[in-house]
């Protein structure tokens, strides 16, 4: 008896360029697809410009693109349309939503990948205790969504993956999710260098820090390790901080730098594309990490894939990510930061053990290895959903060398 191929839709409505950290996550979960859903009929629900990025990256992917209308990149907008597609996709087998939410009224089971952090109370909380109510981002409807209406769609999931095992136990708790509900699966990173390439040519040695800014990303102690580095005698050094700028820290920066006596040597660029960033990442010496608050922290594993030594907070989920692979500090110490700085920028052994400890963390964490994690996650839905698929796909696949 023949069966028909099981049919999954990919929520990834509403991700566009602003989103940059969901953006890489969701672009590289997307372009892993066929993997991922192997032997699935694919449908993903996008952003125009994220379905032209899929398209022009990975023209072979094996799968339909439906392109949303502009209206649903609102937060919003994004709400309500996944809410209707919950409709248009009740014939699908499983539904994935690859932006933190998911739908309240289903058929089907569904997969949730969250990324949000700051969405789970205690973690806003916490935050918030440390740099004030600015810490994130959104008004009263996001925060009236966050307190009213993510809990529920969340509850209603039958599978919710969080990145970190950190994040994954405090919205467990916040949001009181069953056990059965509760998956961790990291990001994946594609290696951009290996321990055999060819040096790149750098100019004067600068610090590099990546991330949207706001106040938990915690420039301020980076500013200030960084004038305690240059008041040590550390002279050609600059830093280079990007990152997109939703709430106009970017001239209140500036001023620190200023007062701190660095305002020449510091850069903080708000309109950086991808291409450029590559460079960036390619011509700097260290790359320093000092957020307060991560679910996970997806930069510094960037910059290991460049071959970049790391500095990098011990706050919430970063230590997970980075492992032994950074050189971990007190991100509020600015003799800490100061410090760990200085030891990046010139202890030879210290950075070449980082390089190659990097590159093995790296390793660990590319996209086709995480792939397999969540391709995982779908089958035990759709097995659970469907047993005798499951038994279908035992008999087909026993008898295939190194499968068992």
């Amino acid at each position: 008896m023949t069966r028909h191929r099981q049919r999954v839709a990919v929520l990834a409505v509403g991700i566009t360029a602003g989103h940059r950290g969901v953006r890489t996550i969701a672009t590289g979960f997307l372009a892993n697809v066929p993997a991922v859903c192997d032997g699935c009929e694919v449908t993903v629900y996008c952003s125009a410009d994220l379905a032209a990025d899929l398209r022009d990256r990975w023209p072979q992917l094996d799968c339909r693109i439906r392109r949303m209308p502009r209206w649903t990149d609102s937060a919003a907008g994004r709400v309500l349309a996944e809410q209707v597609l919950g409709v248009v996709t009740r014939s699908s087998d499983l539904v994935i939503n690859v932006f933190n939410s998911g739908l309240l009224f289903r058929r089907r089971p569904q997969l949730v990948l969250f990324h949000a952090h700051m969405s789970v109370p205690s973690i806003a909380s916490e935050t918030a205790a440390v740099v004030g109510p600015s810490g994130g981002s959104g008004g009263k409807a996001q925060r009236y969504y966050e307190r009213a209406i993510l809990p529920r769609l969340l509850r209603a999931s039958d599978r919710i993956v969080f990145a970190t095992r950190y994040i994954a136990e405090r919205a467990r708790d916040d949001f009181d999710l069953g056990p059965q509900q509760v998956g961790v699966v990291h990001y994946g990173v594609d290696p951009k260098k290996s321990a055999e390439s060819p040096p790149t040519p750098r100019g004067d040695p600068y610090i590099l820090s990546v991330g949207t800014l706001f106040r938990y990303k915690n420039y301020d102690s980076l500013i200030r390790g960084f004038a305690r580095l240059r008041a040590d005698g550390e002279r050609p050094v600059r830093l280079v901080i990007i990152g997109l700028d939703p709430g106009g820290e970017a001239d209140r920066l500036r001023s620190l730098a200023t007062d701190c006596g660095v305002g020449d040597t510091v850069t903080i660029a708000c309109g950086v594309g991808d291409r450029d960033l590559v460079e960036y990442f390619e011509r700097a010496s260290v790359f320093a990490f000092l957020s307060l608050s991560e679910g996970f922290g997806f930069p510094p594993l960037e910059a290991m894939a460049y071959g970049l030594p790391v500095v990098a907070s011990d706050r919430m989920g970063i230590p997970e990510v980075v492992g032994d692979a950074a050189l971990v500090v007190d991100p509020l110490d600015v003799d800490a930061v100061a410090a760990g700085l200085a030891r990046a920028l010139h202890d030879e052994d210290l950075r070449l053990s980082l390089q190659s400890r990097g590159f093995d963390r790296v390793e660990r964490h590319r996209w086709t290895t995480v792939a397999k994690e969540y391709a995982a996650e779908i089958r035990r839905l759709i097995d659970h959903a469907d047993p005798a698929a499951s038994a279908l796909r035992a008999s087909t696949t026993a008898g295939r060398p190194g499968e068992r």
